[in-house]
């Protein structure tokens, strides 16, 4: 398949080719590698808008929140370390001495959020505080660059090669360049090759204090070679393969011994096979990552998306078995920031629909139920599902790691709602949003998840022919569209695309309608009788702040539970007990997520 070279440069989050140089980081014996291993090309975050709604006013609110963290305050700790003059004051929490652990990932929101809503101010500021801590390079006394440590070295390696790539690919600077250099000569010369395999009793493989989730790193090195054309960061990032552990999904999505490891880096380690796989063609890295989806899908997730209780995976009947105990189910945007990824590049590289179903599930459930940035650094880290009930609270101590993935989650939701081949559009998530498709504009209207119908309206000055492809849901077996208010007779089945294919023109509109209705997610096989209640892509949870815990029985939940004033709001029949979305619960406001029925 061969892609618009501009459109794919622009546009691709997992593999950026900004130079004619970087095409030749890829095998030439192998046309299914680079770009070509793609079926499905992303869109440039430029060509689209959110429009009003829920991810608006939250992208809206995020902008804020990191627009006005002092840039003194950001680079105390950097500057103190260095010998040079250090003004603002100290951040506190997991950036008290400085705050390499998020650094990175700010920068990289900073440069998605520029390039998608066309920000100067926060480009601005993303540079200035790139070429403020650039300027603390190789001063002080420890390992060359001030920050590191041994022990932390890998991880905040990533995370700081991720956001220059970033800058340089999104933010169009180009002084990231030489700054991503340095680090990785010191990186190169100081890294602990260990590469031991995480056991239950180091979940991050931080043997003898190194080492530290050393297995994600393939994949923005991998990055950074495509954006930068610069192959030296290819051949460092074949060193940091996890053959180890992926080999376990080549032939299985059902492992015996992947479990007791940690949840969230386990799961992005598949984002480095992913790259891995386009960077070689070894298709054992293509079944790795499919495998691993099923994996997290069948046996890690919760109803709501989130997975990894005590930051945990699990084996047997441990994730229902969670439930009575661990108050922190699910690391929430950190979590949703690996399993954005995975489920990006599965659908990019397959051409499937169903792996766009993890997506939808942490959009809702995990990202939009998440508390707000507020205060100095405060932070929603952990989820809580216990069936002994729940609140949403921040985490303990402030500006955690998932303040950096919070950031980059919000600026990337333009990435994750559309794609494209040579002749389709494919819709992926339900948003309200315009996107610029070849000559035409489609303008998606919808209140979706709280309304089942979604309105797309096309505008452009010439006819464009190809399809138009809707994803529908692994929970929707009743979904219906409409050209210009005429019934489309096209076949529909659960985690596929919808097909309409035809010349588009100025003026023509598409419904497409996504029944909901009520159901019951089980925990595991093992608590068949342990549920979540779901309508749609959404979860539900009871209010028990003035209410008596619902005992629902084997009768159908719609006998059971009815439709209340507001949209996705349900009482119980006779009693008022009121169930909601789980993402309109606030702080400190006590639910019931799962039930045993």
């Amino acid at each position: 398949m061969h892609f618009n070279r501009r459109r794919f440069v622009q546009g691709m989050v997992a593999l950026p080719l900004t130079s004619a140089g970087a095409r030749n980081l890829f095998s030439a014996d192998d046309p299914g590698t680079g770009p070509d291993a793609f079926k499905l090309s992303a869109f440039d975050l430029r060509e689209v808008t959110l429009l009003p709604g829920p991810l608006l006013s939250q992208y809206e609110r995020t902008r804020e929140f990191y627009y006005h963290v002092s840039n003194d305050d950001i680079l105390r700790g950097f500057r103190e370390i260095a010998g040079m003059p250090a003004p603002g004051n100290e951040m506190g929490g997991w950036c008290a001495r400085d705050s390499s652990e998020v650094f990175g990932q700010w920068l990289s929101g900073m440069a998605r959020i520029a390039r998608a809503h066309d920000d100067t101010d926060m480009k601005n500021k993303a540079v200035f505080l790139m070429n403020e801590w650039g300027k603390t390079l190789g001063r002080g006394n420890t390992s060359g660059i001030a920050y590191y440590t041994e022990r932390k070295g890998h991880y905040l390696y990533d995370k700081n090669v991720g956001g220059l790539t970033d800058m340089g690919l999104y933010a169009e600077i180009s002084d990231a360049w030489p700054l991503l250099e340095s680090i990785t000569n010191w990186a190169e010369t100081n890294l602990s090759r260990q590469r031991l395999l995480a056991t239950p009793d180091q979940r991050q493989a931080n043997f003898d204090g190194h080492s530290m989730e050393w297995y994600t790193l393939s994949e923005n090195l991998y990055r950074a070679a495509a954006a930068s054309g610069q192959s030296r960061y290819r051949t460092f990032g074949d060193v940091w393969r996890y053959d180890q552990y992926w080999s376990k999904f080549y032939d299985t999505s059902t492992p015996r011994d992947a479990s007791g490891v940690h949840a969230y880096s386990h799961l992005n380690t598949f984002n480095s096979a992913a790259m891995a796989y386009v960077v070689s063609g070894d298709p054992r890295y293509l079944k790795a990552i499919e495998n691993a989806y099923d994996y997290f899908w069948k046996t890690q997730c919760y109803a709501t998306g989130g997975y990894g209780p005590a930051e945990t995976l699990v084996a047997g009947n441990e994730l229902g078995r969670s439930l009575e105990m661990r108050s922190d189910s699910a690391e929430c945007p950190c979590g949703a920031w690996g399993g954005f990824k995975l489920s990006q590049y599965l659908t990019m590289l397959t051409g499937q629909a169903r792996f766009g179903d993890l997506a939808e599930l942490l959009l809702y459930n995990v990202m939009l139920a998440a508390l707000p940035m507020a205060g100095n650094g405060r932070t929603f880290y952990y989820a809580d599902y216990r069936v002994g009930g729940g609140m949403k609270t921040y985490r303990w101590d402030t500006w955690p790691c998932c303040s950096g993935t919070y950031i980059q989650n919000v600026a990337s939701y333009t990435h994750f709602i559309y794609y494209q081949d040579q002749g389709s559009l494919f819709i992926n998530l339900y948003v309200p949003s315009e996107v610029t498709w070849r000559s035409l504009r489609l303008r998606q209207e919808t209140t979706y998840p709280e309304s089942d119908q979604i309105v797309f309206r096309i505008e452009g000055t010439n006819p464009v022919a190809g399809a138009l492809r809707f994803r529908i849901p692994g929970w929707c077996d009743a979904a219906t569209l409409e050209v210009n208010g005429e019934r489309q007779n096209v076949p529909f089945r659960p985690g596929t695309w919808a097909v309409l294919s035809r010349s588009w023109s100025h003026g023509d509109v598409v419904k497409l309608t996504l029944p909901m209705s009520l159901r019951v997610s089980p925990i595991d096989a093992d608590h068949p009788n342990r549920i979540a209640v779901m309508v749609g892509p959404v979860v539900l949870a009871q209010d028990a702040r003035t209410h008596e815990r619902f005992n629902p029985t084997s009768a159908p939940l719609e006998k059971q539970l009815v439709a209340g004033d507001r949209p996705l709001e349900f009482t119980v029949a006779g009693a008022h007990n009121r169930f909601r979305p789980f993402y309109a619960f606030e702080e400190n406001s006590p639910y019931w997520m799962y039930l045993d029925i």
